[in-house]
């Protein structure tokens, strides 16, 4: 597996002398997991069926945190080079609506991945994308409108 590397805190791609850092082996495995974790379902406008289901799942009345964790499982493992048997621990803290991911998984060569992340109401995706009948698309971003063809 190979990728670009994102900063880990803002998420941005990583820079070097002017040129992208690649990455690849259990480094991209590790972000990809992450990055798909990350996204919320709806949240990708090119493909609104990508992403966790979070409102449906988690930040509702009573959520299953049982099928969380096995619904996070089945997507960690479905990163390229990730092994079955992907562990997920999850802590939901309802004061704060944030739900705490602690994942471990084997990559292919028996290294193991790790990694945390929190989700919640600050990490609600912002940006609102509506593509119009002719095929151009208003983003919406803090009540910022843009029309894009």
């Amino acid at each position: 597996m190979r990728g670009f590397k994102l900063d880990p805190i803002t998420h941005d791609l990583v820079l070097q002398e002017g040129d992208l850092v690649e990455i690849d082996g259990i480094e991209a495995a590790a972000q990809e997991i992450k990055t798909r974790l990350r996204l919320w379902l709806g949240e990708y406008f090119l493909d609104l069926s990508a992403g966790f289901p979070y409102l449906q799942l988690v930040f509702k009345k009573n959520p299953n945190l049982f099928l969380v964790r096995e619904r996070m499982a089945r997507v960690i493992e479905s990163v390229d080079g990730i092994q079955p048997g992907a562990v997920v621990t999850t802590t939901l803290d309802n004061a704060t609506r944030s739900l705490r991911i602690v994942f471990s998984a084997t990559y292919r060569e028996g290294s193991t991945v790790r990694g945390t992340l929190t989700q919640g109401a600050e990490t609600l995706p912002t940006t609102t994308y509506l593509i119009t009948s002719s095929g151009d698309f208003l983003v919406t971003s803090s009540g910022d409108f843009l029309i894009a063809s």
